[in-house]
């Protein structure tokens, strides 16, 4: 992506209003960024575009650091270094009734996160 473009199509709308964003990852195949903000405790997505935003999940959540979207089967994981300290995941769709926790607690500070859709 070039972000001095002067095609249309070729930068992203800003996310606005979001007080403390930490995260962010691309799904490049629907166009939707998938973000993190650790005040509002979400974890939200909307079209390069800036249209169809939308909190995917809020409950749940302290201190979102990283996300990482697995665009072959379609799921998101985050980790939150909450009083928990978990690393999570849900699909992309549906996600609040979706999500399940991988490892919770035998980490310091779980921050970023990477998949690799690819090799598992």
């Amino acid at each position: 992506m070039d972000m001095n473009a002067k095609v249309p199509d070729e930068y992203m709308i800003p996310i606005e209003n979001l007080i403390n964003p930490r995260a962010l990852d691309i799904h490049t195949e629907t166009g939707f960024i998938y973000f993190a903000d650790t005040t509002s405790y979400l974890i939200g997505r909307q079209k390069i575009d800036g249209t169809e935003r939308e909190t995917i999940l809020k409950s749940g959540l302290n201190n979102v650091e990283g996300v990482a979207v697995d665009w072959m089967a379609s799921n998101l994981y985050w980790t939150d270094d909450g009083p928990k300290k978990t690393i999570s995941v849900a699909r992309l769709e549906k996600a609040s009734q979706t999500r399940k926790t991988l490892i919770q607690g035998k980490m310091a500070h779980p921050r970023a996160i990477v998949v690799d859709p690819l090799h598992g």
